[in-house]
């Protein structure tokens, strides 16, 4: 399934001409999602030495203070919700919420399986395979998706599925727009 990501009315970025994101039909526990940013990319500020990698990745805290890309997931119509921030650095954060912004824990039933970025002239690409926790597996998903880009300038935008309030709020329900079903059973 694939959507558009659309950027917050208060902060509009020049340099980017959109961002798509793919999710992969579930497995088991495990949810991929790709996210692919098109535009003036060198006019970006990018976590990280590297244009392109894979391979382990470490956590690490306010990654949201600058690029990088974001998941939320809930239950579809539950209170609390997990959040999975990655970078191009390599580093990635998740995060347990009881409720809206209510209860925040790390969330160590968490797992990032596979992840890889590159950086083009014209692209930069990221690809998540995220082991969701046991309480996700078989029911359908609300899930929101995100970026914050931060442009060489300083400038940072803030891009998600839906955006319903005034100022940029990626834990309100309103951005969990996407649908994932439940994974089917083999």
């Amino acid at each position: 399934m694939q959507a558009k990501l659309i950027p917050h009315p208060q902060t509009p970025c020049e340099a980017l001409g959109g961002i798509t994101v793919t999710v992969a039909p579930r497995r088991g526990a495990c949810l991929g999602i790709s996210f692919r940013a098109r535009g003036n990319i060198g006019a970006i500020a990018w976590p990280g030495e590297r244009e392109r990698g894979e391979g382990l990745w470490q956590r690490a805290d306010e990654l949201w203070r600058h690029s990088c890309f974001e998941m939320f997931v809930a239950r579809e119509n539950g209170c609390d919700y997990h959040e999975v921030n990655a970078a191009t650095s390599g580093q990635w954060a998740g995060y347990r919420f009881d409720a809206y912004r209510e209860g925040m824990t790390t969330a160590d039933d968490l797992a990032m399986i596979a992840g890889k970025w590159r950086r083009l002239r014209d692209r930069a690409e990221m690809h998540l395979l995220v082991e969701l926790p046991p309480a996700y597996r078989e029911v359908s998903l609300d899930v929101g998706l995100s970026a914050v880009i931060e442009g060489k300038n300083g400038s940072k935008s803030y891009w998600a599925l839906a955006h319903s309030q005034a100022k940029p709020d990626f834990h309100d329900r309103a951005c969990f727009a996407l649908k994932v079903p439940a994974a089917k059973r083999t």
